[in-house]
Parts: C-alpha cells; sequence; structure tokens
C-alpha cells in the first residue's frame, strides 16, 4: 500500500514538474523531478524531464548524467543517447555527440535532427567530407 501512494506522490510530482517546466519555471520543475526521483529512481521520464530543465538551464554535465542514466534504465531507447549527444554539443565536445548521435540512429533512424546535428559537428571539426553524408 505505502508503495502505491509512492508512486502516486512521485506521478503527481512529475505533473507538477511538467507544468512548471511548460511556464519556464525551471527551478520549481527541477524540484519537483529532484523529489519525484527520490521517491522512483527506475522511472526514466523522470530523467528525461530532468535533462530538460538541465539544458535549459545550461547545465549540461548534469543532464548527461541524465541521459546516462537513462541509457541505463531504457538502453533501446534513443532518448538518452540524444540527451546525452545534445548536450555534449552544446558543451562543444564534437568527437563525444557524434558518438552519441550514431547511438541514437542507430535506434532509431528517422530522427531527422540527429542527422542535422551530425553534420553541424563534423562541420565543426573541420571534416566537411564526412558531414555531407547526414544533411
Amino acid at each position: 500500500m505505502a508503495g502505491d501512494t509512492n508512486q502516486k506522490k512521485a506521478e503527481e510530482l512529475k505533473k507538477q514538474g511538467s507544468k512548471y517546466l511548460k511556464k519556464d519555471n525551471y527551478k520549481k520543475a527541477l524540484e519537483c523531478f529532484n523529489k519525484a526521483i527520490e521517491i522512483n529512481a527506475d522511472d526514466p521520464s523522470l530523467y528525461f524531464k530532468r535533462s530538460a530543465v538541465y539544458h535549459f538551464l545550461g547545465e549540461h554535465e548534469k543532464a548527461i548524467s541524465d541521459g546516462l542514466k537513462l541509457i541505463e534504465l531504457t538502453p533501446k531507447d534513443f532518448k538518452g543517447y540524444e540527451v546525452c549527444a545534445e548536450s555534449y554539443f552544446k558543451l562543444e565536445q564534437y568527437e563525444s555527440a557524434i558518438e552519441y548521435f550514431k547511438k541514437s540512429l542507430e535506434i532509431n533512424s528517422h530522427y531527422q535532427p540527429a542527422n542535422y546535428h551530425l553534420a553541424s559537428c563534423y562541420a565543426y571539426l573541420g571534416q566537411c567530407d564526412k558531414g555531407i553524408e547526414y544533411y
């Protein structure tokens, strides 16, 4: 019974956090997602949502940590790889970004933003010949 109560509390916190996120209230959203993760650390959607908050706050290293947790929890879902790739891209760590964009495309080859970002990574590295195949 306590497990059900905790699960409901975590879901309510996730809903509240999502509302705050939509309103660009990142501090409140982060508080909600952190509390929800304390209750239910095995819910991958919480890490995905919290990584979005970190992205908007420019805390890309923390977003990468959440992306890695997503990969651990759901290795066959491309979202964790995409979180890491986007964060490495923002940190201008293009080699790491390429690695994660490629992994995300192995899982979901139809995710077009990954192709665009891959090409951009190669361009930033001065390897336009490699990047052109992703346009």
